[in-house]
């Protein structure tokens, strides 16, 4: 349920509770593989370019 009110506010532009959902999703399960992904999708759309490669390397690994 996070994880898709985390997405709704992704796809209405409001990154900012869309990461805010992203988080809360992480801190329940962190390996939680679609969070991850939109976590640093979020975090790119924001314009943050060195932030997501972390967490991109986590969903290689």
């Amino acid at each position: 349920m996070i994880f898709q009110l985390g997405r709704l506010y992704f796809n209405q532009g409001e990154t900012d509770k869309a990461i805010i959902q992203f988080q809360n999703v992480l801190e329940i399960n962190p390996n939680h593989l679609d969070g991850l992904y939109s976590m640093a999708l979020a975090l790119e759309k924001k314009g943050d370019r060195a932030e997501p490669w972390p967490i991109l390397k986590r969903l290689w690994h």
